[in-house]
């Protein structure tokens, strides 16, 4: 296409229909202020599509990037949360308040304090501890 060839035929339609108004109605003026006027519409909705897809766009990529953080994030609070639980389940447990024991009784049965062993070996742990009397 030959540059600025579109550019004169659409000058050329514009005065071929002004000249035809001019001869027809003489009010050459509106005529012209109207297609001005509908060419401003057509430049201003251009302008808004584009805007509208560029918006498009960008709030894809923000969308993606948040996603990414976001599993990122996931990520390392699920292996954060493995090394507790595994920290956690090395440790050793009082029977009776649950709380972390350092006194160990027998097979499975450990105690964070003198207080809970006593209390729960007149309770119950008497009649079933394997610990050598």
């Amino acid at each position: 296409m030959i540059p600025g060839h579109c550019n004169r035929h659409k000058h050329e339609s514009v005065a071929k229909r002004l000249n035809f108004d001019l001869l027809y109605h003489g009010d050459a003026a509106a005529v012209l202020r109207s297609e001005m006027e509908e060419e401003k519409r057509q430049a201003v909705n251009r302008a808004i599509a584009n805007m509208q897809t560029e918006c498009d766009r960008k709030t894809k990529q923000v969308k993606e990037k948040c996603k990414e953080e976001f599993l990122e994030e996931v990520k390392k609070l699920a292996s954060q949360h493995k090394q507790l639980i595994s920290q956690t389940k090395k440790k050793q447990w009082c029977y009776n308040c649950e709380e972390e024991a350092m006194y160990h009784c027998c097979w499975n049965t450990s105690y964070c304090s003198i207080k809970c062993q006593q209390e729960h070996w007149h309770a119950e742990h008497k009649r079933t501890c394997r610990r050598k009397r």
